[in-house]
């Protein structure tokens, strides 16, 4: 018996063809279907570090201020 009322699927092409072919990179391997999104370029901020006398100044404090801590406990 024909049921000629079932829905049919998409084949991968034609997934292929409506959602990724329109993008310059888009790519199909065999059964994967994709394409590179690249966040670093897109997302990625590039902050700049902080001088190395500045982390090290705090450092110094940070030792201090545990040193002070420690101090209190053992006495």
């Amino acid at each position: 018996m024909r049921r000629l009322d079932m829905v049919l699927e998409p084949t991968k092409q034609q997934v292929f063809d409506a959602a990724a072919k329109p993008l310059p990179d888009a790519l199909r391997d065999g059964g994967v279907v994709g394409y590179e999104i690249p966040f670093t370029r897109h997302f990625y901020e590039y902050t700049p570090l902080r001088p190395s006398a500045d982390i090290l100044a705090e450092i110094r404090e940070l030792e201090a201020y545990i040193a002070e801590k420690l101090e209190g406990v053992l006495q």
